[in-house]
């Protein structure tokens, strides 16, 4: 019950791992939430302001706060901006945001509104940590601190029936504000946990836990946008899968496969990686020198050599102002056939279908 309690409120009831698969996830939802929503704050503290110096004309407490949302919310969006480059900085904006706005309720109600009881401090702390997506635990001991700190205020500045209403408000209204964090958090965290395996399935073998043929195509043409100086092509190739699989069975072949995609992945990475046909791997490197490549293929070819199984590799370059993505792939192509004839015809097999 304790670790169900803990899981809960550390990771909205799933895995570590997964709640750390999500990661990417979860600061690119909280920072489009957080551009609309300071957007959207910024254009109606402004109009609230201008209301009161051009129109009611008083300048009172209230107006000061307003300039403080106007300022506060700007301040959000110009950081939910910076965020889509730098998304680590999406947690600490998110607290900063709700940190401005639950103290322009704050401020509004007890400050500006002594005598009145507080409505836009019980909105805002219903509704503001719904927005985001974080560790449950985090966004309630938020939620308490800043009701604290209501409580406080409330109580230096309102008196008598105002004052009871507005403490059992804070109470009422902010314990059903913790159930919903919890609810609404772990609904939109299995939400994203369903999107991040039905994304995964699509794109990734299942077989040798390479990225898939569909994950190739769609990624074929982002590289040019990622070099600096240049891109390598690593066509691999396996020798003898369909000869082993008459032979062995289907599972020597599998294992074969899932041994050959093991060293790919171990030399070249996760990220670059593709299975793109039956006993077909092809691996992208960014911005490595072509001296590197040719080591790192004969060390997947040694590799592979001392595992008793045999791939045929090409290998080829191009800089980046000279980068055509289909000449390049072709190209390693090419070197890879001509080093698969080669070793049929020092080996002495004969080739499935020649």
């Amino acid at each position: 019950m304790l670790e169900k309690i803990k899981r809960t409120l550390f990771y909205a009831d799933v895995d570590k791992d997964a709640y750390k698969a999500l990661r990417n996830k979860i600061e690119q939802s909280n920072i489009v939430t957080m551009t609309i929503f300071s957007l959207v704050a910024f254009i109606l503290t402004t109009i609230m302001t201008l209301l009161y110096v051009f129109v009611i004309r008083a300048m009172s407490e209230a107006w000061v706060v307003f300039i403080f949302g106007v300022f506060g919310s700007l301040l959000i969006f110009v950081l939910s901006v910076m965020c889509r480059t730098y998304p680590k900085l999406s947690y600490f904006t998110v607290y900063l945001a709700i940190t401005l706005f639950m103290m322009y309720g704050i401020l509004m109600g007890t400050l500006c509104r002594p005598t009145d009881v507080t409505v836009t401090f019980m909105v805002l702390m219903a509704f503001m940590p719904l927005l985001f997506v974080d560790r449950p635990i985090r966004l309630i001991g938020t939620l308490v601190f800043f009701i604290s700190v209501f409580l406080i205020a409330a109580c230096n500045t309102k008196e008598g029936r105002v004052l009871v209403a507005d403490i059992s408000n804070a109470v009422m209204f902010g314990a059903l504000a913790i159930i919903s964090v919890v609810i609404i958090v772990r609904v939109k965290i299995h939400g994203f946990l369903l999107e991040y395996r039905l994304q995964h399935m699509s794109e990734m073998d299942q077989l040798t836990g390479l990225h898939n043929r569909n994950s190739y195509e769609w990624h074929f043409n982002e590289y040019p946008l990622r070099c600096q100086t240049g891109l390598g092509c690593v066509y691999i190739d396996v020798n003898g899968l369909h000869e082993l699989n008459d032979a062995e069975g289907h599972k020597a072949g599998d294992l074969m496969l899932q041994t050959i995609a093991s060293y790919v992945r171990q030399i070249f990475g996760g990220r670059d990686t593709y299975r793109i046909g039956g006993d077909e791997f092809l691996a992208y490197v960014v911005d490595w020198e072509t001296t590197t490549i040719v080591e790192k293929a004969q060390q997947l070819q040694g590799m592979v050599s001392d595992a008793g199984y045999r791939v045929a590799i090409g290998c080829a370059y191009r800089p980046v102002e000279f980068l055509d993505m289909n000449a390049l792939t072709m190209e390693a192509e090419r070197v890879m056939y001509r080093d698969k004839d080669e070793y049929y015809r020092v080996s002495g097999k004969k080739r499935r279908g020649a």
